[in-house]
């Protein structure tokens, strides 16, 4: 059995591991408690190759709880684990008896939601005039898990943001089994006066930031605002006397007409604000003779890492954790419950284009095509994606979000890259334009990868 002295460096070798990162730590108790056993703030990451093998050094220290004492290594998504005993002669041994595997099943619910306007021309009228509109709301459930789901009740919220807003509708969504998927509908009103984007949402899950669901609407009152405008040119042109009314009139007219672009300007003034902060403040990668720690949960806005598109003229973007519209805002939006950079599952990254809102980051990101490269960089790593390919799904098509795209309960070996993004072919936003990628090449921190 091998020893490992306190205060002493191990070497560790993988093999016949997942493609990834792999977190690797000094256990008592025979990690039977997993993590909490284990001296996490001592561990350290070996990154695992496509065949399947990595190597790093872990320092010998006195775990937190007794022997027998086991060296433990899981990959990030905590989907394969496994441990090795080993002797810690600096460390008294108790009598719990060390588990080798730990496989716990779960459910794992992959969400999303579309929403259209309905009430045919009457509808339409009603909204132009500011009046409140009618959607219907499509939301789609996956479990991507081994477990099954337990039937829950989700209030749909309307609101100005994804943080609040008025409950406009409860959607009974039935439990759903290991991989199934199932869609439920509902049409709530949002209230007048309608003028400008709402967001509806919803949580199916508040402990799982993935089941998070939100679907973006826009109105504009465009009745009015062309009424004003005629009134006001037929008084400029008739009614001398009223002429200072007229041109009141037409001014405020033109403040109502320009709402939109205006809203849009300033959308997209912020987004380039952000983006610049979030490049500015973004932490370069460790130098080579730096270990690279093990990637923390991230937090919602916070800086995951930086994308670069050397075939869209060099494109970089900052991604931010999360895909609710605050975070769209700044710029693309990691899916939460996805897998990370460089981490074996499907890394999904959503974003904005030309219509759909702020800063457009992703507007070219229908010239891509296969063999173009995707860099995603982070602290830990940079982590080389070659595009596959490119195609067009409905907006609540949830198997592109899955650990393994389109397949509902494979167990991932590699790392997938996904961009999702609003598609105009057929002259609305519809459908969504999925840009599809495999990781090529992986490094870890302070090495450049692809050149």
């Amino acid at each position: 059995m091998t020893e490992v002295r306190v205060g002493q460096p191990v070497d560790v070798t993988l093999a016949g591991w997942p493609a990834g990162v792999v977190s690797v730590a000094l256990c008592g108790a025979g990690a039977a408690a997993g993590s909490a056993d284990c001296a996490t703030a001592q561990s350290t990451v070996v990154v695992v190759g496509e065949d399947g093998t990595g190597t790093g050094t872990l320092l010998g220290v006195a775990p937190p709880s007794s022997c027998p004492c086991v060296v433990r290594a899981t990959t990030l998504t905590g989907q394969v684990t496994a441990t090795l005993p080993v002797v810690v002669p600096d460390v008294a041994t108790g009598a719990v008896a060390p588990r080798p595997m730990t496989v716990v099943p779960t459910s794992r619910l992959v969400v999303a939601a579309a929403a259209e306007r309905v009430g045919g021309w009457r509808g339409a009228v009603v909204a132009a005039l500011g009046g409140p509109a009618d959607y219907r709301v499509a939301v789609t459930v996956q479990n991507a898990g081994d477990l099954a789901s337990t039937a829950r009740t989700v209030d749909v919220v309307a609101g100005r943001d994804s943080l609040g807003g008025e409950v406009v509708g409860r959607l009974d969504v039935a439990a759903v089994d290991p991989g199934d998927a199932l869609t439920r509908e509902l049409v709530v009103r949002v209230p007048a006066p309608l003028a400008g984007a709402y967001v509806l949402h919803g949580e199916l899950d508040p402990a799982d930031h993935g089941s998070v669901f939100v679907a973006e609407v826009e109105s504009w009152p465009v009745v009015p605002a062309a009424v004003v405008l005629f009134l006001a040119a037929w008084l400029l042109l008739r009614r001398r006397v009223l002429r200072a009314v007229a041109v009141t009139a037409l001014v405020g007219a033109l403040v109502v007409a320009g709402h939109w672009g205006l809203t849009r300007w300033l959308e997209h003034s912020r987004a380039e604000r952000a983006q610049a902060a979030l490049l500015a403040g973004f932490a370069p990668a460790l130098t080579s003779d730096e270990t690279p720690a093990a990637p923390a949960e991230p937090v919602t806005g916070d800086l995951v890492g930086v994308l670069r598109i050397p075939a869209l003229d060099g494109l970089q973007l900052a991604v931010v954790e999360g895909v609710v519209p605050e975070q769209l805002r700044r710029g693309p939006g990691h899916y939460p419950g996805t897998a990370l950079p460089g981490q074996v599952g499907n890394v999904v990254v959503a974003g904005h284009n030309a219509r759909s809102g702020a800063g457009a980051p992703f507007v070219d990101l229908h010239e891509l095509v296969a063999g173009d490269e995707i860099r995603f960089e982070t602290p830990q790593g940079t982590w080389t994606y070659t595009v596959t390919g490119t195609r067009v799904v409905p907006p609540a098509a949830v198997s592109v979000l899955l650990p393994v795209r389109d397949r509902p309960q494979a167990v991932p070996t590699t790392s997938q890259l996904t961009l999702v993004t609003c598609d105009y072919s057929l002259g609305g936003s519809t459908n969504r334009l999925v840009v599809e990628a495999e990781l090529a090449e992986a490094g870890p921190a302070g090495r450049a990868v692809g050149g």
